[in-house]
């Protein structure tokens, strides 16, 4: 029956966006079947799309050749609304969001696709803890308190966060302070180099970047993620017109005082440096500083102070015989 069906979804170059989906369950409510046809990125890695596709839709993959899928809905498809939601996930901390979820799917029907493209990032992330590596597990962990994820991501793994919805400027923002350790070199050999390469290559990505400029609150964000990585990882968003990972990485590059691994129309890596600071050592020191200067001005007014006292009593004590003072 796949083998025979014409008409097709195509799936652009962005992936499996919110849009996509809806026409997705729009013609599962119809039929059983829907023919999916991928351009570009995904046409080249239908693996990785074969995955995608089942996770976010629930569907199953029937036959693929190509850059086309066939995709079955399920035997007991009941429409988007009610595909399985975060409360039949263990785990006490999902309960109560999918509760609210299912409350608004029931007050509105005509928003049940909207209602599950909210939850659906918090759903995959908890599917996917089954299935996550230490080091994706870890990963997960640290971009919780960074900012929202991306719901739309159109690669494996864990959710990058949405760096295009960080704020693009922060008030009294500062290049963090740096101290590079005595007898260091700054620059990296060829031979670090190659290995924080092949580190980042093997992390899951942290951010996902589609903003050419206006990066402070990406900037603080990859700051506070340096504390517990020495890399940070960020994939350029597909799909998304006049996007210039040049310009993207200059100005990162300049907001964090970091070292640029790896910039291509994919992905930028940037290296914390070896005179990175956690903020807690920087604040110490800037703490320090400050009272080392509050010190030496101390002993500067007191030292001023004698001066001028030896200077006025000198000139008190002077003898004017034989000058013309005495006239």
């Amino acid at each position: 029956m796949g083998m025979v069906l014409r008409e097709k979804i195509n799936i652009p170059k962005a992936g499996l966006t919110k849009k996509v989906l809806e026409k997705i369950h729009g013609k599962w409510r119809r039929e059983e079947l829907v023919r999916l046809k991928f351009h570009e990125v995904l046409a080249q890695d239908m693996k990785t799309a074969h995955q995608i596709v089942e996770r976010r839709t629930g569907g199953l993959v029937l036959w693929r050749s190509g850059s086309i899928m066939v995709v079955y809905r399920g035997a007991n498809y009941d429409g988007p609304a009610s595909r399985p939601g975060p409360s039949e996930i263990p785990g006490d901390s999902m309960s109560a969001r999918d509760a609210f979820a299912n409350e608004s799917v029931s007050r509105n029907g005509e928003n049940a696709i909207s209602t599950l493209e909210k939850t659906e990032a918090m759903t995959r992330i908890a599917l996917d803890g089954d299935t996550m590596n230490e080091e994706e597990i870890e990963c997960n962990c640290l971009l919780d308190d960074l900012g929202p994820r991306l719901e739309e991501w159109w690669g494996t793994g864990v959710l990058p966060v949405d760096a295009d919805l960080l704020p693009q400027k922060i008030p009294d923002y500062k290049t963090p302070l740096r101290l590079l350790p005595s007898g260091m070199r700054s620059h990296l050999t060829d031979a670090e180099m190659t290995n924080l390469r092949k580190l980042a290559k093997s992390l899951p990505c942290h951010f996902a970047l589609g903003r050419n400029r206006n990066h402070q609150g990406l900037a603080a964000a990859i700051i506070k993620l340096w504390e517990k990585s020495l890399v940070t990882k960020i994939d350029v968003k597909r799909g998304i017109q006049n996007t210039n990972n040049k310009l993207m990485s200059q100005e990162l590059k300049n907001l964090t005082g970091g070292t640029l691994l790896l910039r291509n129309k994919y992905y930028i890596v940037i290296y914390r440096g070896k005179d990175f600071l956690p903020s807690t050592v920087a604040a110490a020191l800037l703490e320090r500083q400050h009272m080392m200067k509050q010190v030496q001005d101390i002993e500067e007014k007191v030292g001023r102070r004698e001066i001028e006292e030896v200077l006025s009593g000198h000139n008190e004590g002077q003898v004017h015989v034989g000058t013309l003072a005495e006239f």
